[in-house]
């Protein structure tokens, strides 16, 4: 999942790097994608249910909940819009971060090289600049501060898609590099204090680098002993990191080969902590809060994917509790509240 090929159609490059976070788990029996930055999973994306007011049941009283459902509106010159399912793509004041484009989701370079980052409020969308040189963009999310983040998409000498990592500081487009040359790289989370973190895959070594960026300067990500390679997906504002590391074709004895991870700063560096797996071989930590909880979702031994929380402590990860289905109302009863 993590280990490029690096002899790929052009289409792979920054199809692997972007094939990302995508709209769904892996169905059971398949790798996930890799990694999560934006664009459709394009493997293990299982079919999704849609649930009505009157086919689900729930013990809150429907008269006591206002819900409105407002379309985002499309950039100028774009066909549709979307919103990344990792990274914060609304923030405590109701802006939003995305991207609008034109074609179908993910089926051509195209669709990369066109795309366009924005942020705003439904109605109200303003689209980012682009990055010099760089002639498409996706907006993953955004913070409370109103700084977005995301990928800049361009093709290389050799016909790649690439991408690079990029912040939006109140519209001014940043980028934040590479760690590696010949690298392709994606900001997938940032805090409300401007640190970033994500994945730089260098095409030379085949492998991705969990990496964390604050004030000009990127930083690999310690790994543990016997981990190859990795990514950082979420931080929050204290500064602890979840993500995942890849243990390669030699995995820790009776453990898959890829682990939710903790990183916790300390005395400039971080601490890793490794929150394990559900029996299968693969779990990801996707988000974390400022009171240091994990979500994520791993594989079991039957290779089923089942979103977990983990609450912090010395026990590893488990399957998170039973969710309960709330009614929502109707168009026809919500109308006019």
């Amino acid at each position: 999942m993590k280990r490029v090929n690096t002899a790929t159609a052009s289409f792979g490059a920054l199809a692997i790097l972007l094939a990302l976070i995508g709209l769904g788990a892996p169905a059971a029996g398949q790798q996930p994608g890799s990694p999560r930055t934006g664009a459709p999973r394009q493997i293990g994306m299982p079919s999704r249910g849609h649930a009505s007011a009157s086919s689900v049941s729930g013990s809150v009283d429907e008269r006591d909940l206002r819900y409105a459902v407002t379309q985002v509106e499309v950039l100028p010159n774009q066909q549709s819009s979307f919103f990344p399912t990792s990274g914060s793509t609304i923030n405590n004041g109701g802006v939003v971060a995305g991207y609008s484009f034109s074609g179908a989701l993910g089926a051509s370079n195209d669709f990369y090289l066109t795309a366009v980052g924005f942020i705003g409020e439904p109605g109200k969308l303003e689209a980012l600049p682009l990055l010099g040189g760089w002639p498409g963009a996706f907006a993953f999310g955004i913070t409370n501060n109103k700084q977005a983040f995301g990928v800049a998409n361009n093709v290389d000498s050799a016909g790649n898609l690439v991408a690079t990592p990029v912040v939006w500081d109140h519209g001014s487009p940043i980028n934040l590099g590479t760690l590696l040359p010949n690298s392709t790289a994606a900001a997938i989370g940032m805090n409300n204090r401007g640190e970033v973190v994500g994945g730089s895959i260098s095409f030379d070594l085949n492998v991705e680098t969990p990496f964390v960026w604050y004030k000009g300067q990127m930083k690999a990500l310690p790994l543990l002993p016997g981990a190859v390679g990795g990514e950082a997906d979420g931080i929050n504002d204290p500064g602890q990191i979840t993500g995942f590391l890849d243990f390669g074709t030699t995995p820790p004895p009776g453990t898959g080969e890829f682990h939710s991870v903790l990183w916790t700063p300390k005395a400039g560096s971080y601490v890793v902590l490794d929150l394990g797996t559900l029996g299968g071989d693969f779990s990801t930590g996707q988000h974390i809060n400022n009171r240091g909880q994990v979500v994520g979702y791993a594989t079991d031994a039957q290779g089923f994917t089942h979103a977990y929380l983990w609450n912090g402590g010395p026990s590893k990860i488990s399957v998170c509790y039973r969710a309960e289905h709330i009614a929502l109302p109707s168009a026809s009863t919500s109308a006019g509240r």
